[in-house]
């Protein structure tokens, strides 16, 4: 009876719903055991500089940045593996790169609010616009097959036709023509994506080919017009260029415009600190002497050599 009564109570009492947990950090990379994820490489890219991410951008995107990254982590992990990261004057360097950063990003963003504040950065916003405006750019993923027998898998050019073949093949097999696209976009740049790591030779392949957002002028001419004539979520054919055969897939298309505030405040920033460098020098002498005149400091002159 006792058991009866102890299911009896298991059964009508309501079951409390568990937090859902948060998704695990998706790789991109994992060098000698150590993990590059989606987010840090997202991170990194996205703190370049414009100039350094429109090379990239032409070049390899996010998936060139990652082979750079992968090969400073292979000295670095080899640095740590001899010992060279424990020596004295390289911890006194690295001491000091973080008493660097602490120091600029504090001044950055307290000592120099006053000059840097929000006020004056949108004021700053309106009357430069034209700065920060953006011709019309695609979101684009790419398979590339090298033609020109070389790089890091040589084809002759027909080797790399019949290749280009056997790819748009398979990409029209599993990514078909609809009238509706973006009804199934997330899956459709998802397969493009397999497929590229499966066939593409460029340093974009272990990301999928994705290339991010891109002006028509960072693309290869023969590639200009297709990118921006081609509807979104639907691949391209074959097109040749001087050096590759290419697969193209858009992933979005964004209108020519002006960036958002938000999008532009790290760069007006940026542009405001060297614009008051003198203003936000004296704010920097202001605190350091306030600071100093509550301090207690010794100093010792006859030690120093």
């Amino acid at each position: 009876m006792k058991r009866l009564f102890i299911a009896l109570i298991l059964a009508t009492t309501p079951l409390v719903a568990q937090p859902a947990k948060p998704a695990p950090p998706k790789p991109v990379a994992i060098v000698n055991g150590e993990v590059i994820t989606a987010e840090k490489l997202d991170q990194m890219y996205d703190a370049l500089t414009p100039d350094i991410r429109a090379q990239y951008a032409t070049n390899g995107g996010k998936g060139a940045l990652l082979d750079n990254y992968i090969r400073k982590r292979l000295i670095l992990q080899e640095a740590a593996k001899t010992g060279f990261d424990k020596r004295a004057s390289v911890k006194a360097d690295v001491e000091a790169a973080k008493e660097n950063v602490v120091f600029d990003r504090y001044v950055r963003d307290v000592v120099a609010a006053a000059v840097l504040n929000n006020v004056a950065m949108k004021n700053y916003y309106e009357f430069h616009q034209s700065q920060f405006a953006e011709p019309e750019m695609v979101k684009l993923r790419t398979i590339t097959i090298g033609s020109t027998n070389s790089g890091m898998k040589p084809h002759t050019p027909v080797q790399a036709a019949q290749i280009a073949q056997k790819a748009l093949a398979d990409v029209l097999l599993t990514i078909p023509r609809t009238d509706n696209p973006m009804a199934t976009m997330p899956q459709r740049a998802a397969t493009f994506g397999k497929l590229a790591r499966a066939y593409s030779e460029d340093r974009a392949a272990p990301m999928g080919g994705d290339l991010g957002w891109v002006s028509q002028k960072q693309l290869d001419p023969a590639l200009q017009k297709a990118a921006f004539e081609i509807p979104v979520g639907l691949p391209s054919g074959i097109i040749e260029t001087k050096s590759s055969y290419n697969i193209i897939f858009i992933e979005g298309k964004r209108a020519a415009g002006t960036l958002s505030f938000d999008e532009v405040k790290p760069r007006i920033r940026d542009l405001m600190l060297q614009e008051h460098g003198e203003d936000i020098m004296e704010a920097v002498n202001r605190v350091t002497n306030e600071l100093g005149d509550k301090s207690r400091i010794a100093v010792y002159p006859e030690n120093i050599r």
